[in-house]
């Protein structure tokens, strides 16, 4: 006999019409409804977190590091995540960077939170837009401590990518990226994972201007591990890998010529084309690469005439890098460029661009409108005190072997502004320039040749008191090719004649003291000075006439005509001392006043047998002079007036030419003259003089035949000796500097 089933226990029979859930075990009901439970908390907090600034909040600990703004999100599975109007930026030392998306949607790995790993895959971001500015605040990178986050982006992708700009480079576009980046927080390795981004349509500007339009980008990158102290700035290029790809439209270029000489360069819609490879990795350029750019150019000259060209560059990669680039001159064109050169190695990435020329050979030539031309005296000559300075036409033809000008080079430029800074003056003026490098028995050596047009001459701490102005300056530079050796060996000579010196004034400042200063006069002014590399007189000399020049000398104003030669050799360089032996100054028509009146018709020669010239901020001169005089009248008026001496001295004043001797001695505010032996067919004169600021002291002894007399002067004090006048006079003690 069959026993019935129990009255709770449930039914098996296929023809239970009970709901399935009613059908589970008790177990499985109470695991889903705990499932669907803890799923609706985790949709409510999950979203409200999205949704609210806890989200932000969290996110944001060190917003000037890393931010993240989003407008709304929304997740409905544990991992998976959506968020519009998406903002993110951040700053790495003084690089601030920022991405914005419309849509992005990813999802992050639960299971590796666990491991302090933010593993976030498949992200997809829409309407994507980029960009990266440098700022003057710098963050410094924060030391590194194991146990940071490691941050897990392997994929990164979008269908929709806008463009973005870096610094002033701007692209603009539609295509598509992929990126892919980890970093491990606490100043751990950062690793850009290879990428690739693929731009359609595309226009590149740089500052303003733009380069490419229509063009098809191509680029694939990628960065190895490293932290940021292992490796700054440019130097991650090192570790960098780049791959480029470009197909486009380039535009035109238009150049105008402003009435200054500068040239005015803007961009405009053209028919221009650009094509070609690159690739770069461990700082070079991989061999293969190819880049071809061709542009129309369009130039206006300074008369408004219209000129139209083509610029065509190509840069080619093999073991070395390739550029030729050619604009063809033009019958009445006024720019053109033909460059053939190559660059040894395949090396871009240096410390400093000039070590990049000892790599350079080939060819520059043409014709071309510069800014600026300082660097025309470095590139052939190396004198610090001569620039050309403002803008300017150059045309040359330049051959270089590493780095190195060949013979046959030459520039010239044949309206510049040109600069001299000689012996405490500054010379400058409408110029033209040319450089040549030549061979000279079998050694290369540069020459420069400077020709100033109009020039003027100021003092160097007050260039716009111009107290010499003339025509035609030649200034001609010559030393060894090798510009390292050209700082000791160069030579330069300055030649000019006739220039114009409006008011002999100016040159009181060069003067010792206030005893020896022009009052007023014209004059006219001719040098020829031989220099070295550092623009110092090696020899040369000087020439000034003065007409009508009014002088005070040693207290006493004399009014006449000026010949001044100079002639100089270097003597001391430490003591900046210039030998001027042979020199003379010659005064004709001179007329002073003296006690008894004026003195008119009165003439010296002043030969300087040996003297050297001191050149700091003012003149001083040490050494001996002789001199020819129509008489004694201005030694004698040294000493004193002529109403004080007896008759018979000025009796015999022109009883025919002087002969003068004495040994000069001027500095700053003191002037001496010792040993002064004046002769003439009748008398004999001796004396010593010293002038120190208001103060004079002195001897004098004048003698003809039996009869002589002395005089003592001790400042305004002045003392005649008669009666035993030479025995006085020896009993002096002798002036001594």
């Amino acid at each position: 006999m069959t026993r019935p089933p129990a009255a709770d226990a449930p039914s098996s029979s296929p023809n239970d019409r009970r709901p399935w859930r009613a059908r589970l075990p008790r177990w499985a009901r109470r695991l889903a409804l705990g499932l669907l439970a803890l799923y609706a908390l985790y949709l409510l907090a999950g979203n409200v977190f999205l949704n609210s600034p806890l989200g932000a909040k969290a996110v944001n600990r060190q917003p000037q590091k890393f931010h993240m703004q989003w407008q709304r999100g929304l997740t409905w599975w544990p991992g998976r995540v959506v968020l519009w109007e998406v903002v993110v930026g951040g700053q790495v030392r003084r690089n601030q960077w920022q991405a914005q998306g419309a849509r992005v949607s990813g999802h992050i790995g639960l299971l590796p939170l666990l491991q302090r790993r933010l593993r976030v895959t498949d992200v997809d971001a829409e309407a994507v837009r980029a960009q990266v500015t440098q700022v003057e605040h710098e963050i410094p990178p924060p030391t590194y401590r194991p146990g940071g986050w490691r941050l897990e982006f392997p994929s990164i992708h979008s269908d929709s990518v806008l463009g973005g700009s870096w610094g002033d480079l701007r692209v603009a576009g539609r295509g598509s990226a992929q990126v892919g980046f980890t970093k491990q927080l606490r100043g751990g390795p950062m690793q850009l994972l290879p990428s690739q981004a693929d731009l359609h349509g595309a226009q590149v500007v740089l500052k303003g201007l733009e380069l490419l339009h229509a063009a098809n980008l191509k680029a694939g990158f990628s960065i190895e591990p490293h932290r940021s102290t292992q490796a700054k700035g440019a130097e991650k290029l090192d570790l960098t890998r780049i791959s480029l790809s470009v197909d486009g439209s380039t535009a035109g270029l238009a150049l105008r010529q402003q009435e200054d000489g500068r040239v005015q360069v803007r961009l405009e819609p053209g028919a221009g084309r650009a094509h070609g490879q690159l690739a770069f990795a461990e700082g070079a350029l991989r061999p293969g690469g190819a880049l071809q750019w061709q542009m129309p150019v369009r130039i206006i000259d300074m008369q408004g005439r219209e000129h139209r060209n083509t610029l065509d560059a190509q840069l080619s990669v093999d073991q070395d890098l390739h550029l030729r680039a050619r604009l063809p001159a033009q019958t009445d064109g006024v720019l053109s460029a033909d460059v053939d050169v190559s660059l040894a190695g395949r090396q871009v990435i240096v410390p400093a661009v000039r070590l990049l020329v000892p790599r350079l050979s080939g060819r520059v030539a043409g014709r071309w409108q510069f800014s600026s031309l300082r660097w025309l005296t470095r590139l052939f000559v190396d004198a610090p005190w001569l620039s050309l300075r403002g803008a300017g036409e150059v045309e040359g033809d330049l051959r270089l072997d590493h780095g190195v000008l060949m013979p046959g080079s030459r520039m010239a430029a044949p309206r510049v502004e040109a600069v001299a800074e000689l012996i405490g003056s500054r010379v400058e003026g409408a110029a033209s320039a040319e450089a040549v490098l030549k061979e000279v028995k079998g050694v290369a050596r540069s020459h420069l040749e400077v020709r100033m047009q109009r020039f003027a001459i100021a003092p160097l701490d007050a260039p716009k008191s111009r107290f010499v102005e003339g025509n035609d300056l030649q200034l001609s530079l010559d030393g060894p090719a090798d510009l390292v050796r050209m700082r000791e060996d160069a030579q330069a000579r300055a030649r000019f004649r006739n220039a114009r010196v409006p008011d002999l004034r100016a040159y009181n400042r060069y003067l010792p003291n206030a005893h020896l200063r022009f009052e007023g006069g014209r004059g006219v002014l001719s040098g020829d000075l031989q220099l070295d590399a550092a623009g110092r007189i090696g020899r040369g000399r000087v020439d000034l006439r003065g007409e009508a020049a009014r002088v005070r000398a040693a207290g006493i104003a004399l009014t006449g005509d000026v010949d001044l030669a100079l002639k100089l050799q270097r003597a001391d360089l430490k003591r900046n001392r210039l030998d001027m032996a042979g020199s003379r100054l010659g005064l004709r028509n001179v007329s002073f006043q003296d006690g008894q009146g004026s003195r008119s018709g009165w003439w010296a020669q002043l030969d300087l047998a040996k003297a050297s010239l001191g050149w700091n901020q003012r003149l001083d001169v040490q050494g001996s002079a002789q001199a020819r005089m129509k008489n004694v009248a201005f030694v004698l008026d040294l000493f004193s007036q002529q109403k004080d001496y007896p008759k018979w001295i000025f009796n015999l004043i022109d009883a025919g030419q002087a002969q003068v001797t004495t040994q000069v001695d001027w500095q700053g505010q003191t002037l001496l003259l010792r040993d002064i032996r004046a002769r003439n067919e009748r008398f004999e004169l001796d004396g010593q003089f010293r002038m120190q600021g208001q103060r004079q002291y002195g001897d004098l002894y004048a003698s003809w035949g039996v009869l002589g007399m002395a005089v003592e002067l001790r400042d305004a004090q002045r003392k005649f000796h008669v009666l035993g006048a030479r025995r006085w006079y020896d009993a002096q003690p002798r002036l001594r500097p």
